[in-house]
């Protein structure tokens, strides 16, 4: 019987530790089978924040704006919105001066504004990492509004990589994201100011609407811009166009003239 119960208890206890060295196996397997399809899964796509433009009617004190930010935010949540709808070109990214002209008299004239949509996203959890700023170019340099400058009231500044950029203050969670806009325009005598008119088609080409967001302060920022152009009157453009013509004459004219 002794014999017979430790042959007994030889044989089961290599069974015992082959068992539990399988059962350590199998959860090592196991694991190592988790971490493999946790790697494997594609990683949660971030939502896309939307940018859009249009001339909007002037926000401060126009009656029109209401209804204009009313119907702006329904579409470019459900994302059926046209840019530059309200403008002189809709459907494009040209503007005309008077799509970015306001004043004291008549309609108080229009603003150039960018919309950004941010959904699933909440003003509370960006904080301070959503920023937006514009840029304009004139005479040849770019120009932004840098709100640090002149004791908090802001004033234009040339534009760099760090300037111009601001929190929003007028965002608003809106149909499970955030919603907002930013603008601009420049300020004339009225809807009849041909000096101011003329003054902005021959120094300004561009309006660039910028934004920038990241997860948390240690990430680096991620930039998304939206452009409009300024379209010169239509002399101009036959001026250029003529002048483009004669060189391309004057060109073929001297390559005759060497090929004799």
């Amino acid at each position: 019987m002794k014999k017979t119960f430790m042959n007994q208890f030889k044989f089961k206890f290599p069974l015992t530790s082959l068992a539990l060295v399988g059962l350590v196996s199998m959860k090592s397997t196991f694991r190592l089978l988790v971490a493999c399809s946790l790697a494997l899964m594609p990683l949660a796509a971030k939502a896309v924040i939307t940018l859009n433009v249009d001339a909007a009617p002037n926000v401060y004190g126009s009656p029109n704006w209401p209804s204009w930010w009313s119907q702006t935010e329904a579409d470019v949540a459900a994302g059926t919105f046209t840019d530059m709808r309200s403008g002189t070109y809709p459907g494009t990214h040209l503007i005309d001066p008077r799509d970015e002209s306001v004043y004291s008299t008549e309609d108080l004239g229009q603003r150039l504004h960018w919309i950004y949509w941010l959904p699933g996203q909440t003003t509370a959890g960006l904080g301070d990492n959503f920023q937006t700023k514009w840029v304009t170019d004139w005479a040849g340099e770019a120009w932004t509004y840098d709100w640090t400058l002149n004791g908090g009231n802001g004033d234009w500044a040339l534009d760099g990589a760090d300037v111009g950029w601001t929190t929003p203050a007028s965002w608003a969670d809106y149909n499970s994201g955030v919603i907002g806009s930013f603008g601009f325009a420049w300020l004339t005598s009225g809807p009849n100011d041909t000096d101011y008119r003329n003054d902005i088609l021959q120094n300004q080409t561009y309006a660039t609407g910028l934004i920038r967001s990241r997860d948390n302060e240690n990430d680096a920022w991620q930039i998304q811009e939206l452009t409009v152009q300024v379209v010169p009157e239509p002399t101009t453009t036959a001026c250029f166009l003529l002048g483009l013509g004669a060189l391309v004459c004057i060109q073929r004219l001297n390559q005759k003239r060497s090929s004799r």
